[in-house]
């Protein structure tokens, strides 16, 4: 009775804080948010035939009560283990008390159905942490008469996560014959395997760059029996040609299952193969049929425009007229807008200097301070406020470019917050951009996929040629072949840079893009001009936005710095270095925004998705996708 007068009294007084806030932290702010983004495994044979693993799992934490392993005792038996975590700065490894109290820095343990579940608790939140699992499994190594064998799923598929992994099976000496010793790697496509005789030791290493998610990883192995004299684990049965034959056959019809799934792609595109002519024909007739009934009478354009020709943004202008993806500079002349706008203030200040690989050597950054923060009645537009955002965290009001750069490359999840936040502008700008050529944009889609389609129909003639016909028949008609798929492949590419050098547009779009494109050939040779007849100084303000998109800012700095005196330049906006100083632009603004929005994109392995399950013979290669039945596969990791 009184437990449940004491459990009520503090669910009321917890109701009454909440209510009050005195519980500033929300649910949101405890979430659990992780990556694990590297294992490493090794395993140490011994002479009794045991395998000891030493396992390091690599999270990166923004929140994290603690983690989960599972390791998979089906057939095995489990020997001492222990669990830690590596100091960050010696490497070291500090383990942790095994209790059932729950108590932060403790782990305990749970066998269920031959599962057995590491259960570690270790609140963390922004930073790395490595976890250490160290178990043995003892004779999980098989004698037979003639070799050893081990066989054994390194990684269960309970795992949902992608992450690069690293092992190392570590024999216990060193194997003379090299028939002898042979290794094959199940699982992911990507993976490599090989045998290593360096230092004395023989060993087996794994390597998988980005794991897919709840894939199993599995090496077989075989080596002299002389190596785990002590195995009690033995087979009074001459096995070494039998496990040869069957993992070779595995890599053989794993193989073969590959081919056989693209011959059945390429039979999905046969069709393609008779209409790849007349695809390209007809996608010329609608490029031409649609541009003029679009456009029949093109208005005309003079060769400089001296005014702005629409009230858009800069990062808008580009997306709607510009004919190229956007990029930093759209990005920098938002910031720069946003500045000449009241909303930031920007200012060059001396750049900490640092060593390393990620050091340009560049001695000024730009130092950026809020002035004002955003109302409904502002009307900023999207894009302009994620700007501020991927600018200013939420506790922040000041903030230096470099200094954001140097977080992207140091945070993971930062890195992903601003990647995020740079599509979000960019998807925002193409949308805005999409809306102010809608007319033509229906047309323009059409056209490009029938181009889309006569190019991917003339690439895949020839393998599909070679797989339907064969080498003779196509070496009876090569000429002609030849002539009819390079005449096609010749007009598609004509067709392809027609359409990117002047896209459809309707009579007001075309109209509109060749007014942007007048308006930055004036910006281009403003030099030849009096800047002071053409606009007022506050406009050329408004005007070095623009440049700084159309990649002409250099030029309209210099012209205003020989045409108005230091004392007008001052009443701009900007601060005086900007104008005087096409450095600040160019390099400390431009050039930094361009290095971190490309460090912020997300990498990708240049391996990934490759078929390279080659290892016929055992002596190291691919990894083959099927399975050679070994244990462990209901294993895994994760956070909670």
């Amino acid at each position: 009775m009184k437990k449940l007068s004491r459990g009520l009294f503090i669910i009321i007084l917890s109701i009454m804080a909440l209510g009050m806030g005195y519980l500033p932290v929300s649910a949101q702010d405890n979430q659990v948010n992780y990556d694990i983004t590297h294992v490493e495994l090794i395993g140490d044979i011994t002479a009794e035939g045991d395998v000891l693993f030493t396992e390091t799992q690599t999270y990166d934490i923004k929140q994290l009560n603690g983690v989960i392993y599972q390791v998979d005792l089906q057939e095995v038996n489990l020997g001492p283990y222990r669990v830690g975590v590596k100091d960050p700065e010696t490497g070291k490894t500090r383990y942790l008390e095994e209790s059932t109290s729950r108590q932060a820095g403790t782990f305990q343990t749970q066998v269920e159905d031959d599962l057995l579940k590491f259960t570690v608790f270790y609140p963390s939140q922004n930073e790395k942490v490595d976890f250490v699992f160290e178990y043995r499994l003892e004779n999980l190594i098989t004698n037979y008469q003639d070799t050893a064998e081990l066989n054994r799923k390194l990684l269960g598929t309970g795992t949902d996560e992608n992450f690069d992994v690293d092992a190392e099976i570590i024999l216990p000496g060193k194997v003379e014959q090299k028939n002898d010793f042979r290794a094959w790697l199940y699982g992911d496509p990507q993976g490599q395997i090989q045998l290593d005789q360096s230092q004395n030791q023989s060993r087996i290493l794994v390597s998988v760059l980005n794991q897919s998610a709840n894939q199993f990883l599995e090496v077989q192995a075989i080596f002299p029996t002389a190596l785990t004299p002590n195995n009690q684990n033995r087979v009074d049965q001459a096995k070494k040609e039998a496990i040869i034959n069957q993992a070779n056959a595995q890599v053989e019809q794993d193989r073969a299952d590959y081919q056989k799934r693209q011959g059945l792609e390429l039979l999905k595109l046969v069709a393609l193969l008779a209409f790849a002519p007349l695809l390209t024909l007809y996608s010329f007739y609608l490029y031409f049929h649609h541009k003029k009934r679009l456009n029949p009478n093109p208005k005309h354009v003079p060769d400089h425009v001296f005014n702005l020709p629409a009230e858009i943004s800069p990062a808008i202008m580009a997306a709607s007229y510009l004919n190229r993806p956007l990029n930093a500079d759209d990005f920098s002349a938002t910031i720069v807008d946003l500045a000449r706008k009241g909303y930031l203030d920007l200012g060059e200040e001396a750049k900490h200097q640092r060593t390393g690989f990620f050091n340009r050597g560049d001695s000024k950054t730009i130092r950026i301070r809020l002035l004002k923060e955003p109302s409904q009645q502002d009307q900023l537009q999207k894009h302009e406020l994620y700007v501020l955002e991927y600018l200013f965290t939420e506790d922040q009001d000041e903030v230096k470019l470099s200094e954001i750069e140097t977080a992207i490359h140091q945070h993971s999840q930062f890195a992903k917050r601003q990647n995020r936040l740079w599509t979000r502008f960019k998807n925002f700008c193409q949308v805005m951009g999409q809306q102010a050529v809608g007319e033509s944009l229906p047309y323009r889609r059409k056209v490009n996929s029938w181009i889309a389609l006569s190019l991917l129909a003339s690439i895949l003639v020839w393998p599909l040629l070679f797989f339907f016909l064969g080498f003779d028949q196509i070496e009876k008609h090569i000429v002609l072949i030849v002539l009819l798929l390079s005449l096609n492949f010749i007009f598609i590419l004509i067709l392809f840079f027609m359409n990117r050098k002047a896209p459809l547009y309707s009579q007001e779009e075309d109209y509109q893009r060749r007014m942007w494109r007048a308006f930055a050939k004036m910006l281009e040779d403003i030099g030849q001009f009096n800047m002071r007849e053409i606009a007022s100084l506050p406009l050329w303000d408004e005007y070095l936005v623009y440049a700084i998109s159309l990649g002409v800012a250099d030029k309209v700095i210099e012209a205003m710095n020989k045409q108005y005196g230091m004392d007008e330049l001052n009443e701009l906006a900007l601060p005086t270095p900007f104008y005087n100083n096409p450095y600040l632009l160019h390099r400390a603004l431009r050039t930094t925004m361009s290095s971190s929005i490309a460090a912020a994109h997300p990498k990708t392995a240049a391996n990934w998705g490759k078929y390279q399950g080659s290892n016929i013979g055992g002596f190291g290669g691919g990894a083959s996708s099927g399975s050679s039945g070994g244990s462990g596969g209901r294993g895994g990791m994760g956070g909670f």
